[in-house]
């Protein structure tokens, strides 16, 4: 896996909120008792609010192998020149805010956060109830064909049967022709393995969101 390993070494590091990455997902009302994988978010706080909501959450991300080059990277990105000037203010104080609650999360021993690739999970099939990745499998794995599907099909090895693997945003506008015959060919994928799946479109945002249900009889499905 040593091409996604360069993948994340390259990676823009977002800081986002939950209050912002659920706008992409269909995120239960009541996540009491649930185990929840958060793939590829980088330092977000969206595990810790989860956990405070009742879940059993954890975020997997090869980044947090150096938690302080993460951090670098992350006031890199805030910092960035297009979110600059007084218009981008208070998007880039939103930002800074995550950030550092995230750190200061990690500072208060508060740890739900394991170094890893999406495309090799370090979890036992059947475990969560639900699975994400808000950004990290639809706009930079997307970028090869074969990680992307190890990685959907990791993400669905570990959910339990009848559950579901979010993955969002999907299809957005400016994906390059390669990126868009990958997500076409990983779709392929999941029908001859007899895994259902729907594309709906997100309300409010020019994209949609990947809805990848693992089936209750996995014997013709292959999820490994």
């Amino acid at each position: 896996m040593a091409e996604e390993k360069s993948i994340a070494e390259r990676s823009h590091i977002s800081p986002s909120s939950l209050e912002t990455t659920s706008v992409y997902l269909r995120m239960p009302e009541n996540v009491q008792g649930m185990k929840i994988l958060d793939i590829g978010s980088g330092p977000s706080t969206m595990v810790n609010e989860l956990t405070r909501k009742g879940a059993q959450a954890v975020d997997v991300d090869y980044n947090y192998r150096d938690m302080k080059g993460l951090k670098r990277a992350a006031d890199k990105f805030i910092n960035h020149p297009d979110f600059q000037g007084s218009h981008k203010q208070a998007l880039r104080n939103a930002m800074r805010k995550v950030k550092d609650t995230f750190f200061g999360q990690l500072d208060a021993g508060k740890k739900p956060y394991i170094a890893g690739l999406a495309g090799e999970l370090p979890f036992a099939d059947d475990t969560f109830n639900l699975a994400y990745s808000s950004g990290c499998i639809s706009t930079l794995l997307i970028n090869d064909a074969e990680i992307l599907r190890k990685s959907i099909l990791e993400g669905v090895r570990v959910i339990k049967p009848g559950k579901t693997l979010q993955i969002a945003p999907w299809n957005i506008p400016d994906l390059t022709e390669d990126a868009q015959m990958n997500a076409s060919i990983a779709l392929q994928i999941l029908k001859k393995r007899n895994i259902p799946f729907t594309i709906e479109e997100v309300p409010g945002r020019q994209a949609s969101r990947l809805i990848i249900t693992k089936p209750l009889d996995t014997t013709d499905s292959n999820t490994g």
